[in-house]
C-alpha cells in the first residue's frame, strides 16, 4: 500500500533527526510503546498527528487547510464525495471517517482513507538536530 510510505517516512524522519523513540515520545508526551506502535500502523491519529509536529513533518498534496483532519475534509470535498460515497470506497464506516475529518481515529482508518483519497502522498520534514 503506498500510504504505508507516511508510517516509513515519519520513522525516517525521527531517525534522521538523531532522535530514538523514547526522545520522541518524551516531546510528544506518550509512552516508547506509543511511538513503537505508531511506527507499525498501529495507534491513534492524535498520536500521529503529533509526532508530525514534534518532527515538523507534514503530509502534502491533499489540500488546504491547516491541520490533516481539514486537508482530509478539503479533498474529499474537491472529489465531489459524501461521506456515504467515501465509505463505501473505502470500507470505512460513515462515523469512522467523520471522526477522522475532526482529527480523531485509528492511525489503520487514517491508511485505509489515505489510500483511496491520496493513494501517493509526499511527504515533507526538516530534520532537527
Amino acid at each position: 500500500m503506498e500510504v504505508q510510505i507516511l508510517i516509513d517516512d515519519l520513522r525516517e524522519a525521527r531517525r534522521l533527526s538523531g532522535w530514538t523513540q523514547r526522545t520522541l515520545a518524551a516531546r510528544v508526551g506518550v509512552s516508547p510503546q506509543a511511538i513503537k506502535r505508531l511506527e507499525h500502523g498501529v495507534g491513534s491519529v492524535t498520536t500521529l498527528v503529533a509526532a508530525m509536529a514534534a518532527l515538523d513533518f507534514r503530509l502534502t498534496g491533499l489540500g488546504p487547510g491547516a491541520t490533516m483532519a481539514e486537508q482530509i475534509r478539503h479533498r474529499r470535498l474537491k472529489q465531489g464525495w459524501s461521506l456515504e460515497r467515501l465509505a463505501e470506497r473505502t470500507g470505512l464506516s460513515r462515523t469512522t471517517i467523520a471522526g477522522l475529518e475532526r482529527g480523531g481515529g485509528s492511525v489503520a482508518s487514517l491508511l485505509s482513507l489515505l489510500a483511496v483519497l491520496a493513494p501517493k502522498p509526499r511527504c515533507r520534514a526538516q530534520v532537527l538536530r
